[in-house]
């Protein structure tokens, strides 16, 4: 066992080679998190470089049969059951010594509680008491070191429970809940984490889970940019949902980003230095307009896997040999981008033949509404509004001919710290004014 220990943290170590983390990487991400293969070789180094990021939580995935193969085995010394105890007990006091908070979901049932099924058969009905079994000795013995639970990743796609049977989760889910609570009280239960879906959310609801929920895990993989996906604006739907179902009840994006995997025709691929703007962009969006409901994002996942081909496996901030892409970097700098600067939002100029009077700017649900005075001479000019970004001002809108009178214009939001409606007279200076973007109204599931 001295053994398998020093070679976890020679790992941790080599795998850290090469890995510099920007300066501001110091500076943290309350709301934000990673996502850990908890079986890979290298989950010391993966979470070190989480925290180097500024991340505060990791989230470790992990398979039930691989810890109790045959029916107790993790207690049973020499055995592999016995053995990924031990590394998980290695892994938590790592986490733990980093001031590192920690997620755990077990799923993938062994074969002698899924009835020698699939893959991704779940437990049989007689077999749920044996998952929340487990899932308690799991409580009683790390729950110093873990802070949330997840009852089963993805039961509603066939990947993960085949085939998908809400009724049947939320028995599971059920028991679950109630022996981890019973030995350590003050951990989160997440439900699931779910794969998207408002339709499996109210089915569960359906089938009797309320108030055995603290938290609603929500995994999305949106198409395009996070402020404009479906998946990811879904948040407004669940909170409605759980404002009847379950009020109080929050959510945390326990699983998102886009693969930078090379030949992909898929859905959800994106180059590194797109990969890098959306994820500014989530957290963006997340804190402009979630905020109040959606208290975390995970980013899934640290590092990449050895096949650049792969969808799957390359969703991370590092790339395999654990270098720095631009996602790492961005994650590194979230804190800095995704500030207000002061001296730019109070900008104004005015010439002698163009102004820009009473800017007010309003925000809901990823749309920003500007309105403003423009004065411009009678032969007209152009209107232009811009929004700041990553330290430079890009073209949001261009409204041209225009004369003096009140503006009124709807913009996506992209992130935009601060906007600036410019008004140019045909061949002169131009005037302008700016104003920071406000956060949208509080989302909340709680009545009232």
């Amino acid at each position: 066992m001295k053994r398998a220990l020093t070679w976890m943290f020679l790992a941790a170590l080599v795998g850290l080679v090469g890995l510099t983390a920007p300066a501001s990487a110091k500076a943290a991400v309350p709301d934000g998190g990673a996502v850990i293969a908890g079986n890979r070789s290298e989950p010391l180094a993966q979470i070190d470089a989480a925290k180097r990021a500024g991340v505060p939580w990791v989230s470790l995935l992990l398979n039930w049969r691989e810890y109790e193969p045959t029916p107790g085995e993790y207690a049973v010394a020499g055995t592999a059951g016995a053995a990924r105890w031990q590394q998980l007990d290695e892994i938590l006091n790592h986490a733990r010594a980093r001031n590192v908070k920690v997620l755990v979901v077990f799923s993938r049932a062994p074969w002698w509680a899924n009835g020698n099924g699939p893959d991704n058969a779940p437990p049989t009905p007689d077999n749920y008491g044996a998952y929340a079994q487990f899932l308690g000795v799991v409580a009683s013995t790390f729950g110093d070191r873990i802070d949330a639970y997840g009852t089963w990743n993805e039961p509603n796609i066939p990947r993960g429970w085949n085939p998908p049977n809400p009724a049947a989760f939320a028995q599971l889910h059920r028991q679950a809940s109630a022996a981890i609570s019973a030995r350590d009280a003050g951990a989160k239960i997440v439900l699931g984490p779910i794969a998207a879906d408002l339709d499996f959310v109210r089915a569960v609801y359906a089938a009797g889970v309320r108030g055995t929920v603290d938290v609603v895990g929500w995994n999305t993989y949106p198409p395009t940019a996070p402020d404009g996906s479906t998946g990811f604006r879904r948040q407004f739907q669940l909170a409605s949902i759980l404002r009847k179902l379950d009020p109080g009840v929050t959510s945390w994006i326990t699983e998102i980003s886009w693969s930078t995997c090379v030949g992909c025709v898929l859905a959800n691929v994106a180059s590194p230095a797109v990969q890098a703007d959306y994820l500014l962009r989530t957290y963006a969006f997340k804190r402009r307009y979630l905020h109040g409901f959606t208290e975390k994002v995970f980013w899934y996942n640290v590092v990449d896997s050895p096949n650049p081909r792969s969808w799957s496996g390359n969703h991370g901030l590092l790339e395999n040999d654990f270098s720095a892409k631009p996602a790492y970097r961005s994650m590194a700098s979230v804190a800095s981008v995704l500030r207000i600067p002061r001296k730019i939002s109070r900008g104004a100029r005015v010439t002698g033949s163009a102004r820009v009077d009473g800017l007010k700017l309003t925000s809901s649900r990823g749309r920003i509404t500007v309105r403003a005075g423009v004065r411009l001479p009678r032969s007209g000019g152009t209107v232009i509004i811009q929004g700041y970004w990553r330290g430079k001002w890009v073209e949001v809108s261009r409204l041209a001919d225009t004369t003096t009178g009140a503006l009124r214009a709807t913009v996506q939001d992209r992130g935009y710290r601060v906007l600036r409606v410019v008004a140019i007279p045909d061949g002169r200076a131009a005037a302008f004014r700016s104003a920071a973007v406000p956060k949208g109204p509080k989302l909340t599931s709680s009545r009232g």
